[in-house]
């Protein structure tokens, strides 16, 4: 009966989690989901609650080139950087995210007069045209992820 009921405490504490970061009504930050209650360990995650509504997944930031994105194969699967800082989530975590539901992508770019560019969509929609003639000088880069049709506020 014991086994039964710690095994019991630990999925009711698994489905406190949000799923993703629409389901966080807190300022940006570092915060844990579990997009999946019952597979795997919840993943830790930035989310960045002003763009667009909020309620997205940061993925990839990019401000200052602290951060060296010129490495092998482990890396991009597993995820570098720092949460303070520069970082990429890793594409394990990704498919994770991404597996269970449909997700919409925001890019959103800086140049070096901290103009900042847009471009949105589900991937077969997405505007490219956000950026025509917009010169990339690798200021700021971030790429997040949301639920499709789904905002914070």
């Amino acid at each position: 009966m014991a086994l039964l009921l710690v095994f019991l405490a630990v999925v009711a504490s698994q489905d406190v989690l949000p799923r993703s970061c629409v389901d966080i009504q807190s300022a940006s930050g570092v915060y844990e989901i579990h997009p999946e209650y019952g597979f795997g360990k919840p993943i830790d995650v930035y989310c960045e609650q002003s763009a667009e509504n909020g309620g997205w997944i940061v993925i990839q930031n990019r401000f200052n080139g602290s951060v060296h994105f010129y490495r092998g194969w482990k890396d991009y699967e597993n995820g570098f950087g720092d949460w303070r800082g520069e970082f990429w989530l890793g594409l394990k975590s990704i498919h994770r995210i991404t597996y269970s539901q449909s997700y919409e992508l925001l890019i959103q770019i800086g140049d070096t007069d901290d103009n900042i560019k847009y471009a949105r969509g589900d991937g077969a929609s997405m505007c490219w045209k956000a950026f025509k003639g917009f010169y990339y000088g690798l200021k700021t880069s971030r790429m997040m992820i949301r639920p499709v049709g789904q905002t914070s506020k």
